[in-house]
């Protein structure tokens, strides 16, 4: 029975830890957020065209701000380890493999570089930028209690957790989605250890943004009227389209990345490159820059854009989001599917209603589900989806229209690109998350970390009669042949030998002429996850492993037993963190 003292110690130390990391998550979200709204209220296009006019003056400005902010947010950029701006991704690629260490350095300049890029009107998301904050915040508060008992302290990937649950539910002011994103999203598991931690400080972030900064969440939506049973075929088309769009987009931002890559420019001008792209569309769609929120509380609240105007504001946005996220590197994905999305659900809504009638559902109906259609195939998240919806609305007549959307839209996006925009994100850079994080960890560990040396070795100029002498009295099978030099040359079974047994002469033949080539080879940088795959048809004693240098370099042997204990072992450790209930 455990001690109930240091059981409540626990909770106290694991609890304190949790809402620290909170109060600070949801005070940097806050101050973020507001720094980026400042700097647009002043920068946005929308400001100086807004007695209609358009002067030179103008143009410069619109065309200017975006370059200016480009140029130095990639300067900032090259500051980070890998020359970009990190974002989800890397939240999620430190938590599947077990960590909790972000570099402060990068934590720091991926702000900033966000903070200049998105105040100057970046088609970007601040969501993704708000997200690696977070988890920024939470890995650095989470290293303060390293003197504590293993048991006493907060994991590492559930303090990035905890870091990322606070930044969203103090951005949305929706901590139950805030919570179910850092599970369904980050950590990909509801154990008990992490839900009641990561809970705690969701709950932190949400107090201190609504109950102390009097924050509205983001979009008050009051949607009274429910929807008749016609409309969900609507919302049917919406979720089914929707993936398709969701689709398009994600390609979009990934081969803008590729046009990037191919472009002969240094990485630190490219920003700027995609801030003048930017510049050009915003002076005949000023709509495109920044978050767009009034832009799209408009469509959710009026049927009154003509379709023709909705359209080309959803491809400027795509194409100008696939130039500042894609090219130049920096901002996140979320915001602008947020936006996307919503236009998008206000086409389909028109057409529904030019067909089906007007009486049907309300506008905000169409929009909302268009928005969460588009979204969610993009962040991998369909439940946290949900339920930012049911947290801002209130009406659940909506969120079950909700539901059906983007519940298709994840089967389409998922069936023809993957879980995520992040996971194929990781995907692109060797980190396979399509068969669950027990992978991604078998992965990480490689054979030079179990390596042998008790092996018996033979030269090749040996007789056949010393080479069995060595064999037998080490009570082995097989013995590996060296040269000289130490190249390995192959191996030498006591199944041959015994076949040999019968001609007098083979004993005074050399072990070249009998040795035979490994049935399986593996290298130092071999993983668990591809030594376990090789082993499927593998029938022997021990595996060569050859050194990384020389690829004939014998660097010692491996036994299938060894293999298959250290993968068990990772995967038992991964079942008692993803299970554990305190």
């Amino acid at each position: 029975m455990p001690d109930i003292s240091q059981t409540i110690l626990r909770i106290v130390l694991v609890s304190g830890a949790a809402l620290a990391i909170g109060l600070v998550a949801a005070f940097g979200a806050v101050f973020f957020v507001d720094i980026i709204t400042y700097l647009n209220h002043f920068l946005l296009p929308e400001v100086w065209m807004s007695d209609g006019r358009i002067d030179w003056l103008t143009v410069l400005l619109i065309i200017s701000v975006p370059v200016s902010g480009g140029l130095v947010a990639g300067q900032l950029r090259r500051l980070v380890d890998g020359g970009r701006a990190h974002g989800p991704a890397e939240v999620i690629e430190l938590a599947q493999l077990g960590k909790g260490d972000i570099p402060l350095r990068n934590g720091v300049f991926t702000a900033l570089s966000n903070l200049v890029w998105l105040g100057a009107g970046a088609s970007a998301g601040q969501y993704g930028a708000l997200v690696h904050l977070g988890a920024t915040i939470g890995g650095a508060l989470g290293r303060v209690d390293k003197w504590l008992r293993e048991d006493f302290r907060l994991p590492g990937p559930v303090a990035l957790g905890c870091g990322v649950a606070a930044a969203i539910a103090t951005a949305f002011s929706a901590p139950i989605a805030g919570v179910v994103f850092a599970h369904e999203v980050v950590l990909r598991h509801y154990s008990l250890r992490a839900f009641a931690p990561v809970t705690i400080a969701a709950t932190v972030g949400y107090l201190v943004s609504f109950w102390l900064f009097g924050r509205p969440p983001l979009f008050a939506v009051a949607v009274e009227a429910g929807a008749h049973p016609l409309a969900y075929s609507g919302f049917v088309a919406i979720g089914l389209l929707g993936g398709i769009v969701s689709l398009l987009y994600m390609r979009a931002l990934l081969q803008a990345g590729k046009l990037a890559d191919k472009t002969p420019l240094p990485d630190s001008l490219k920003p700027g490159i995609a801030g003048l792209v930017l510049g050009l569309i915003a002076l005949g769609v000023p709509q495109v820059t920044g978050l767009g929120v009034e832009a799209m509380q408009s469509v959710i609240g009026s049927a009154d854009f003509p379709l023709a105007e909705l359209l080309l504001i959803l491809i400027a946005k795509l194409l100008a989001t696939a130039v500042c996220v894609g090219y130049a590197r920096i901002g996140g994905a979320f915001a602008p599917a947020l936006f996307i999305g919503t236009f998008f659900g206000a086409i389909i809504g028109g057409i529904a209603t030019s067909a089906l009638g007007g009486d049907l559902a309300e506008p905000a109906f169409y929009a909302i589900c268009g928005m969460a259609a588009v979204t969610s195939p993009v962040v991998g998240a369909p439940l946290t989806t949900i339920l930012i919806v049911f947290e801002l609305t209130r009406n659940y007549e909506l969120t079950t229209a909700v539901m059906v959307s983007v519940v298709l839209a994840n089967l389409v996006a998922g069936r023809f690109f993957g879980r995520s925009f992040f996971d194929v994100q990781l995907l692109q850079r060797g980190i396979d998350l399509s068969q669950g994080r027990e992978k991604v960890l078998l992965q990480q560990h490689m054979l030079r970390e179990y390596l042998q040396s008790d092996f018996v070795a033979v030269a090749p100029d040996m007789t056949i009669a010393q080479a069995r002498q060595i064999m037998g009295a080490r009570n082995v099978g097989e013995a590996y042949v060296i040269a000289p030099d130490n190249r390995f040359l192959g191996v030498l079974q006591s199944s041959h030998l015994l076949a040999l047994s019968d001609r007098a002469d083979a004993m005074e033949e050399t072990v070249s002429a009998h040795l035979a080539p490994p049935q399986l080879v593996f290298s130092l940088q071999t993983t668990i996850w591809d030594a376990m795959e090789g082993m499927a048809d593998f029938v022997g004693e021990t595996i060569p492993v050859l050194s990384d240098d020389d690829d004939e370099q014998l660097a010692g042997i491996v036994t299938e037993a060894m293999i298959i204990h250290a993968s068990v072992e990772i995967s038992r450790r991964l079942r008692q963190e993803e299970n554990a209930t305190g």
